[in-house]
């Protein structure tokens, strides 16, 4: 999609090419598309199968559930051209398995989520990802997360220096007319430099929360365990660890 100013984009126009960019995006992925699909289908299976047996569980079900709507949020505006937007639900879904990372290492905490003005709550909640990355041997699988989630402050769920260089671009003017300042209402990822890397790198973040949710909950709480489950994991991490290196996002 062509940058245009504010005075060129109608609500209208916004639209239209955004449904043009989720058609152009399926056809770009093609073959690939099966990653989303089945990584939808691991995060599904778990609340298909756990009946929650304890009020307890119910906080660590509400996170896990928020993270997999934010999935489903990120995917579809990475399709449409919008990856500042994909970023930021990423890091909702990042916020909501670091809480339920600690929360299920120290249950206790539980009643404090709810209680915005008690000093543990300040302290644990207020800023989840400070608080987990200031101790990373308590919480190793969140390492590679927490990285995700100070980029994604950087680029996209802030107005940072960063994210308004990424969104605008200044036309210089000419003897014929004035200087522009130019808004990217789409963010054009060309195939398969950029857009590749950046599906890949999607699916590995969101693969990476499904990982918390289930070595830190959903296993410890299967009464019985469904070794073909366990199998189509291990085969999709197989599968999906050398298409993340090879479409690595740092080679952008």
């Amino acid at each position: 999609m062509p940058k245009t100013n504010e005075r060129e984009m109608s609500i209208i126009d916004f639209i239209g090419h955004q449904e043009q960019n989720l058609i152009g995006g399926i056809i770009n992925l093609q073959k690939d598309l099966w990653f989303a699909a089945e990584l939808d289908e691991l995060y599904r299976y778990l609340m298909t199968w756990h009946r929650i047996h304890k009020s307890k569980e119910l906080l660590i079900t509400a996170l896990f559930l928020d993270a997999h709507k934010s999935y489903y949020n990120s995917m579809l505006n990475f399709l449409r051209n919008s990856s500042s937007v994909a970023l930021m639900s990423a890091r909702r879904a990042i916020d909501s398995a670091l809480t339920a990372y600690h929360l299920c290492i120290h249950p206790e905490d539980q009643p404090f989520f709810s209680n915005r003005s008690h000093q543990r709550y300040k302290e644990v909640f207020w800023n989840i990802k400070k608080y987990i990355k200031s101790k990373p041997n308590e919480y190793p699988i969140a390492r590679g997360l927490i990285s995700v989630h100070e980029l994604a402050s950087k680029w996209a769920s802030h107005g940072t220096v960063e994210a308004l260089m990424h969104d605008l671009e200044i036309e210089k003017p000419t003897k014929e007319k004035d200087g522009t300042l130019l808004l990217n209402y789409s963010e054009v990822l060309e195939y398969p430099d950029k857009y590749m890397k950046y599906y890949f790198f999607f699916i590995y973040v969101y693969h990476a929360i499904h990982t918390i949710f289930w070595k830190e909950f959903f296993e410890k709480k299967f009464d019985i365990k469904n070794p073909e489950y366990e199998k189509k994991m291990s085969n999709f991490k197989l599968r999906l660890e050398p298409m993340f290196q090879k479409y690595s996002l740092d080679k952008a």
